[in-house]
């Protein structure tokens, strides 16, 4: 869009004294007159240029400016839209740092556990073998007192078995009568602390 400029004139105050100078310079000529109009004609055109000149370069820097303002506009939008992207992006990063949180002190805690678990299980264990290996010890002491218990028992009854009967008094001066197996079955006898009576 161009803007039009159009010749300016000059302003009433000014034109009144020129009026009223011509009136009263009457003697000057025609010829000086059309001198100075051509100057000031020449000096409103190059003004009128200049002007034109400077609105064209800032109407070429607003152009500029406008284009750059909207690719800047569009930039920042888009720069908004990421930092709008990473804040949710990083708000999910924190939730899940917080969950991994959760879940490594849930780990650490169940750990420790474990190892108090662990060392109470070592600990029983170790009062499982102490108890067995008492057991053990009792055990071998249970099967050295049967062993002696067996060996006097056959002690016992080699010394039983090797005992006479109340009726045997040989190698003691008797002599043994003939006696047939009903006959002694028939004999009663009786052991006391008096010694050995015959009932016959």
């Amino acid at each position: 869009m161009r803007l039009k400029i159009t010749r300016l004139s000059w302003p009433p105050l000014l034109r009144q004294q020129k009026t009223s100078s011509k009136a009263s310079d009457t003697e000057k000529s025609d010829e000086s007159d059309g001198v100075v109009e051509s100057v000031e004609e020449e000096s409103d055109d190059e003004d009128i240029s200049e002007l034109q000149q400077a609105y064209n370069q800032l109407y070429k820097e607003s152009y500029k400016l406008a284009n750059s303002n909207v690719k800047l506009s569009k930039r920042l939008k888009e720069a908004l839209e990421e930092v709008d992207s990473l804040k949710k992006v990083n708000d999910d990063t924190q939730v899940e740092i917080s969950q991994l949180k959760n879940h490594r002190k849930t780990l650490t805690d169940k750990v420790r556990f474990l190892e108090k678990d662990a060392f109470d299980r070592g600990g029983f264990k170790k009062a499982l073998e102490d108890k067995v290996q008492k057991l053990e010890t009792e055990l071998a002491n249970v099967h050295l007192s049967f062993k002696k218990f067996d060996a006097g028992s056959q002690k016992i009854d080699e010394i039983w078995n090797a005992q006479r009967t109340s009726f045997d008094m040989t190698g003691i001066g008797y002599k043994e009568k003939a006696s047939t197996s009903s006959q002694l079955a028939s004999k009663p006898y009786s052991t006391k602390a008096q010694g050995h009576i015959v009932i016959n």
